[in-house]
């Protein structure tokens, strides 16, 4: 790697937010990762229409396929996107 890059590991993504700043909200989260079953969970909890989740599902098959870039000179162990929580929302307020 060049210049003051550094090599992520696992390790810097399961460390413990350090600095004091937390907002306590009631919150509503997808499993960690990402599979089919994740992507027709959000769908679902985003009231979308069947033909948006389809190609949701079939954009996701697709990027299974994809071969990674190299361009961007980015290193990360892959299997981090198995740790990562891709959907987070406030739970709506019942007033």
């Amino acid at each position: 790697m060049s210049g003051n890059q550094e090599k992520l590991t696992e390790k810097d993504f399961k460390d413990p937010y350090e600095y004091g700043f937390e907002t306590e909200i009631d919150s509503d989260f997808a499993p960690k990762g990402l599979n089919e079953e994740i992507v027709k969970f959000i769908s679902n909890k985003k009231n979308e229409p069947k033909w948006l989740l389809e190609w949701r599902l079939a954009a996701y098959r697709k990027w299974l396929n994809m071969e990674e870039p190299n361009w961007a000179s980015v290193r990360y162990p892959l299997s981090i996107i198995r740790t990562l929580l891709l959907c987070s929302s406030q739970e709506s307020r019942k007033d």
